[in-house]
């Protein structure tokens, strides 16, 4: 399976241009995937999950002053996978999911206040148990969209949540097909939906679509771009909506999109600074994005990476980058087309999107440090902060 990953800007700057992706302290020891998040203020908060084998009902608090993950009382709804997640006024709510696989879907909703580091039970979804819902929060109200009640057909129903009111009210289905997994945000005063498992021939869609809530009312918008997929993530900063990662069922993805309602498009911004994952965990924090965990192609991960917007840039040209045919050969790896005019850094990452070797090209040749017998991804950025990714293996 390909793994693809993004330099972090502790590497590198280019003609001026920070890179997009910072690494930060991974929840270390606490790997995972099937995990849920919020943020509050500076903090970002993680919690339940799966290491596949052990469902966690702990909650992780990030501070983004510090870099530092602090454990909080645990989620007392018991442990879980694939739940929801979102805060309103400076509360977090968890809820639905499953215990397991081959369970049904669960209904329960919990209240997390940081004040007090309490939680606080609320009334549960007055609808089918589902896990993985593609959820948004809009107006001060939440909307859960969709899931996975235990097997196919998926659902497509949308229910409002009023945290004020503690009630739920059922809104206009998903014109679409139901679907689990889904990417969900709100932006432009809308909720939007798409992509997800829909139990089609490869369990992946891209259909995308805008929810109105004054009307009520669907309407279909621009694709979302690359790979059919499902499990991704989305995050909004100041109002701009980014949507990526997931799984296609064969790829673990890392292109991340901005999406612009004003003309319906998609923009590129650089590639997720991480091992490619489905199932991540993701939110804003001020001005920055933050995504983290999730199942790799080296099994689940702890990894934790920021998002700075002010450091994208536009993705138009190719770079020298593409010019270039790596072969491994003798402990090194060759780089054919290499020109000796462009700025081209690079590193190395294993299965688990830990850096094993960085550096400037100045040559035609990288020559790999002694790495025990895996898969790794060379990852090469120009000059314009455009990135790619070549998988290799080492063999016995």
């Amino acid at each position: 399976m390909k793994l693809a990953l993004t330099l972090s800007t502790t590497l590198l700057c280019l003609n001026g241009f920070s890179q997009a992706w910072l690494q930060r302290a991974d929840l270390s020891g606490n790997a995972r995937w099937g995990s849920c998040g919020f943020s509050i203020g500076d903090k970002g908060y993680l919690c339940t999950g799966t290491d596949g084998q052990v469902n966690f009902a702990d909650l992780w608090e990030w501070d983004k002053a510090s870099d530092s993950w602090l454990e909080k009382t645990p989620f007392p709804g018991g442990a879980r996978r694939e739940a929801a997640a979102f805060s309103i006024n400076d509360i977090g709510f968890v809820g639905l999911g499953r215990s397991g696989p081959g369970t049904p879907g669960l209904t329960d909703l919990w209240a997390y206040d940081p004040a007090t580091d309490q939680w606080s039970q609320r009334t549960s979804l007055p609808a089918e148990g589902r896990s993985l819902p593609g959820v948004f929060v809009l107006n001060g109200k939440a909307y859960v969209c969709g899931g996975n009640p235990l097997s196919p057909p998926y659902l497509n129903d949308l229910w409002e949540y009023d945290p004020l009111l503690d009630t739920w009210q059922q809104r206009s289905d998903l014109p679409a097909t139901g679907r689990s997994a889904a990417i969900a945000f709100a932006a432009y005063g809308k909720g939007y939906v798409g992509s997800g498992n829909d139990d089609s021939a490869n369990f992946s869609s891209k259909d995308f679509w805008e929810w109105d809530p004054t009307l009520d009312a669907w309407t279909q918008r621009a694709d979302v771009p690359g790979s059919e997929r499902r499990t991704g993530c989305a995050f909004v900063i100041n109002g701009t909506p980014y949507a990526g990662g997931g799984w296609d069922g064969t790829d673990y993805l890392v292109d991340f999109h901005a999406y612009d309602a004003s003309t319906n498009t998609w923009t590129p911004i650089p590639n997720y600074g991480g091992a490619g994952a489905y199932t991540p965990v993701a939110y804003a924090i001020g001005n920055k994005g933050y995504v983290g965990t999730g199942g790799t192609s080296g099994g689940s991960s702890d990894q934790y990476w920021e998002f700075d917007p002010g450091s994208t840039i536009g993705i138009q040209d190719l770079p020298e980058i593409y010019a270039i045919t790596p072969f491994l050969c003798d402990g090194q790896i060759n780089l054919n087309g290499r020109s000796t005019t462009a700025v081209i850094s690079y590193a190395i990452f294993d299965g688990s999107g830990r850096i094993v070797s960085s550096g400037s090209l100045k040559q035609a040749v990288i020559k790999l440090p002694l790495l025990p017998a895996a898969a790794y991804v060379l990852q090469m950025v120009g000059t314009n902060g455009i990135s790619r990714p070549w998988p290799f293996v080492i063999a016995n």
